[in-house]
């Protein structure tokens, strides 16, 4: 491993690259900061984990990005986005009860109207599969 900030440099690239839509650059350089990041490290590993999922959920590689998401969730269950990012993955995979429930956990933390919205989607397909 390196050093706590090593990895804060190489997650703040990866941000950079993330916002100029530079997705494989942007993975690349979070893998990265994870791999620089001291082993027992609990303050950065569940946002970087977090922002490499959402760079996976664009590269629409769902398994990986779910992983990302799980690992961030067991290390730091308080990560709202995690859980946010992790029911996106599962409804655009077509899980829509584990979905809601990443939904609705992410909402118990942090309530938003995106949160809601996304509940209220997640119910509307589920009633829609019911039929």
């Amino acid at each position: 491993g390196g050093s706590l900030e090593e990895a804060r440099v190489e997650k703040q690239k990866g941000n950079a690259l993330f916002k100029q839509n530079s997705w494989d650059a942007a993975l690349a350089q979070y893998t990265k900061a994870l791999d620089v990041l001291p082993h027992n490290d609990t303050e950065e590993v569940h946002l970087i984990l977090g922002n490499r999922a959402l760079v996976l959920l664009k590269l629409r590689r769902l398994a990986e990005a779910e992983a990302d998401c799980t690992r961030a969730i067991e290390v730091n269950a308080t990560y709202h986005k995690a859980w946010h990012r992790r029911g996106l993955i599962r409804f655009e995979d077509g899980r829509l009860e584990e979905a809601l429930q990443d939904f609705i956990a992410a909402s118990a933390i942090e309530p938003s109207q995106d949160l809601d919205r996304q509940i209220q989607k997640s119910l509307a397909s589920l009633g829609d599969k019911d039929s």
